[in-house]
């Protein structure tokens, strides 16, 4: 990119600056999709721009590819910008992280639906009623009108309540997560139990790799003689 069209972009406000940066990054990178990632994107842009569901729920062991795809799937296929009309969110701050460094500009959902705030409540400390503060998080009334889909990454986190919450702004949801993963803390997340597709072929690792044939024994509960 010569310095004259770097400046330009430099003059933009923040957020098309990001979106522009990002395309120019992002058409950089190619990636060849599996024929499970590619079946799944097909299937995904069916339900973004002919169907009413709100939530499409995609699912897939650890190493099959989630995050791949669905930047792939999110930024080529639907032609959405991350930050900018697609929302990327994960239940932890550490999640998001991963994400940010896949170059994948995210937050945590809390941030995205709930405002933090203080009560303060009167409670009883050694026979002596103190007033203290508390926070608490309330749901947001609206998000950003840019915003035409909600990425959630690690959904197994993220239990059904709160799903609800979130499905109250009425913008589409491309939840991704892996059931033999953490669990909700509080709650239960029923959404996984019957994902719209799940990712099946293992990309982290070498095919044959005995890692993952052992990981696999481990979770259908059948002997392996690998080692």
């Amino acid at each position: 990119m010569n310095v004259k069209k770097l400046f330009t972009f430099a003059q933009l406000p923040f957020k098309r600056f990001t979106k522009h940066m990002f395309v120019l990054y992002n058409g950089a990178m190619a990636y060849e999709l599996t024929a499970d990632q590619a079946a799944a994107d097909k299937l995904i842009a069916d339900w973004y721009f002919k169907s009413t569901r709100q939530v499409f729920v995609l699912s897939g062991l650890a190493g099959s590819g989630k995050t791949t795809l669905l930047k792939h799937t999110v930024c080529d296929t639907l032609k959405l910008v991350p930050d900018v009309s697609a929302a990327f969110v994960t239940p932890t701050g550490k999640a998001a992280t991963v994400l940010i460094r896949q170059g994948i500009p995210a937050t945590t959902l809390h941030r995205l639906i709930y405002q933090a705030m203080t009560e303060e409540r009167e409670t009883e400390i050694n026979g002596k009623l103190v007033t203290v503060e508390k926070l608490v998080f309330r749901r947001r009334e609206s998000i950003d009108k840019s915003i035409k889909l909600i990425v959630l990454d690690e959904f197994s986190m993220v239990s059904d309540e709160v799903l609800s919450d979130i499905l109250r702004f009425g913008v589409k949801m491309l939840v991704c997560g892996d059931n033999a993963q953490l669990p909700p803390v509080e709650g239960m997340n029923s959404f996984l139990a019957s994902p719209d597709f799940q990712l099946t072929t293992i990309v982290r690792q070498q095919e044959g790799n005995p890692i993952i044939k052992l990981a696999r024994d481990a979770m259908e509960g059948t002997e392996s003689g690998t080692f």
